[in-house]
């Protein structure tokens, strides 16, 4: 009766061993005697890393230049009705100076046309913005078509 018993326990105590050694997130490779027989395991080094298609990428910035086109636009729209309301001013001033004896009416109109000046410098830099803008957008549009036909044509 003890010798079964002796056998039994020295049959399972490896198997309790090992099982609890192991770590069931890193499953064990089983080694066979063929090489041939072994899992294929994939080499890293050689995947290349995720990257999205040409298309999709023309198709983001062309999304994005459109966005910062329509937020200029809109900062170039601000900055004319400013213009105007500074013209206005402007206008309102030079009538009133023949109605007006104060001493600093000559110095704001000075002022006014000083302020309509850096205005009007602003605007032309937003123009120049929004016209560079666009040509960056027709030549995404542009990689967009090519990229397109490149798909196409592979």
């Amino acid at each position: 009766m003890k010798t079964p018993l002796i056998t039994i326990i020295a049959i399972l105590l490896p198997l309790f061993i090992s099982a609890q050694n192991s770590d069931p997130s890193k499953p064990e490779l089983q080694h066979t005697l063929y090489p041939w027989m072994e899992p294929k395991v994939p080499n890293m080094k050689n995947t290349k890393p995720f990257t999205r298609n040409k298309i999709q990428r023309a198709k983001n910035r062309i999304a994005r230049e459109e966005q910062k086109l329509i937020k200029l636009g809109q900062e170039e729209w601000k900055i004319e009705l400013d213009l105007k309301a500074q013209l206005e001013k402007l206008k309102q001033l030079e009538n009133s100076s023949e109605k007006s004896n104060e001493p600093d009416h000559q110095k704001n109109i000075e002022k006014a046309k000083t302020q309509i000046a850096k205005t009007q410098e602003k605007l032309n830099k937003t123009k120049t913005e929004v016209a560079l803008s666009t040509k960056t957008l027709n030549d995404n549009e542009i990689a967009l078509k090519e990229a397109r036909l490149e798909k196409s044509g592979s």
